[in-house]
């Protein structure tokens, strides 16, 4: 009967150990898991960070090219009638004096 016992005793310690092993490799493979995945969740932010980055650069430069197009229209109204925008922006300033008292 102690060979009994002792034949048990023996095979519930493999089989512990063969747990400890599986339990090991488990524990390993949802490491590796979590780093892939924590990769590519932070290669997926950082391609949205760059595509937001472009469209913000891209509207930049288009508002810079129209406001330098609109200042250049201007620019070219006034020096084609210089009395007619003088007198606008007397009458501009004079509305905007009275309005802010």
């Amino acid at each position: 009967m102690a060979k009994a016992a002792d034949d048990i005793t023996a095979e519930l310690g493999r089989e512990i150990k063969a747990l400890r092993k599986d339990l090991a490799a488990l524990v390993a493979s949802v490491k590796e898991l979590g780093a892939k995945e924590a990769a590519s969740a932070a290669n997926s932010a950082k391609e949205a960070v760059e595509h937001v980055t472009e469209t913000v650069n891209m509207t930049v430069e288009e508002a810079h090219r129209r406001s330098e197009a609109a200042a250049s229209e201007i620019e070219s109204m006034i020096a084609k009638h210089p009395l007619t925008s003088a007198l606008v922006a007397l009458g501009l300033g004079y509305f905007v004096g009275r309005f802010r008292r």
